[in-house]
C-alpha cells in the first residue's frame, strides 16, 4: 500500500477472461494510481483509458450493442460477460460479471443491464464495491513506531465461504500494452490473392507437369503436390504474413 492520505496502491495491469499471459496487458501510460473506496458502488476509471477498457470488455462479451447514457454504460444482460482481473502488488484480483453487470430493467426481467464502470474526470482509479465482491477484505494500518511514524498499512483479500472466487494469484507483470487492434486491410486483401495465385499456378503448371511424369495414383505425384502446397504455406507464414503486418504498422 502507498503511505499517503488514502488507502491506495497502483494497478499494474489488467487481464480479461483469465490470467494467462496471452490475456494480460499493461497500460500505455504505466501503472495507474488507485484509491480503495468501500463507499462507492462503482468502479471509477481514469477518463484517458475508460473508452478503451469498456470497448475491450464489450468485445470479450461477444460485442453486444451498447450506449453510454449520462455517463452510464447500458447494454444487454444476456451477453456473454466475462470476468476481468486487476493486478495490485503483483497479485490478480478478480472482478466477475455478477460484480459489475447490474440489472436496471424496469420490471427486473434482465432486459437491460448497466456496467458499474464509470469514467473518472481525474486521472486515477476509484475501486468501489465491484472490486470487493466475493472477498473478505481487511484494512490493517499496522503498528507505528514509538514516535507514531512509519505505519505499514496493508489490505488483505480472501474469498469468503460462498464465494466463487479463488485465492489471490501471484502473477507475472504483463508485457503487452492494452490498445485498440487495428484491422490489417493489407493482409485481408493480400491473403485471398496469394491463395488464388498458388492454386492457379498448381493447376496450370505443376499439375500438368506432374501428370506427364506419373499417374495421379502414384505416391510421387502426391508427394510433389503436397510438397508444392507446403512450400507456399511456409512462404506465406514466414515471409508474406510478417511483411504485410509490418506494412500495416
Amino acid at each position: 500500500m502507498n503511505k499517503d492520505f488514502f488507502w491506495s496502491n497502483w494497478i499494474q495491469g489488467i487481464a480479461f477472461m483469465n490470467t494467462q499471459p496471452l490475456n494480460t496487458y499493461l497500460w500505455s501510460s504505466g501503472d495507474q494510481y488507485a484509491i480503495f473506496d468501500t463507499g462507492s458502488s462503482h468502479l471509477l476509471v481514469p477518463g484517458s483509458i475508460y473508452k478503451l477498457l469498456v470497448d475491450t470488455i464489450i468485445e470479450k462479451a461477444g460485442a453486444p450493442s451498447y450506449t453510454i447514457k449520462d455517463g452510464f454504460v447500458i447494454s444487454s444482460c444476456k451477453a456473454a460477460w466475462k470476468p476481468f482481473f486487476l493486478m495490485v502488488s503483483d497479485y490478480w484480483i478478480e472482478i466477475r460479471p455478477e460484480d459489475y453487470v447490474y440489472d436496471v430493467s424496469e420490471n427486473g426481467d434482465r432486459s437491460v443491464c448497466h456496467l458499474a464502470i464509470l469514467a473518472n474526470k481525474l486521472d486515477y482509479w476509484l475501486l468501489g464495491l465491484p472490486f470487493y465482491q466475493g472477498y473478505y477484505v481487511i484494512h490493517n494500518m499496522g503498528e507505528p513506531k514509538p514516535d507514531g511514524t512509519n505505519y505499514n498499512p496493508k489490505v488483505g483479500f480472501v474469498p469468503h465461504a460462498n464465494s466463487k472466487k479463488s485465492f489471490l494469484e501471484l502473477g507475472q507483470i504483463p508485457t503487452k500494452i492494452l490498445k485498440y487492434e487495428r484491422t490489417n486491410y493489407i493482409l485481408l486483401l493480400t491473403t485471398p490473392i496469394f491463395i488464388a495465385c498458388v492454386i492457379i499456378l498448381y493447376y496450370y503448371l505443376v499439375n500438368p507437369w506432374a501428370t506427364t511424369k506419373w499417374t495421379q495414383s502414384n505416391w510421387k505425384f502426391y508427394a510433389v503436390s503436397v510438397g508444392y502446397f507446403m512450400f507456399w504455406l511456409l512462404v506465406f507464414t514466414f515471409f508474406v504474413f510478417p511483411l504485410m503486418n509490418n506494412l500495416s504498422d
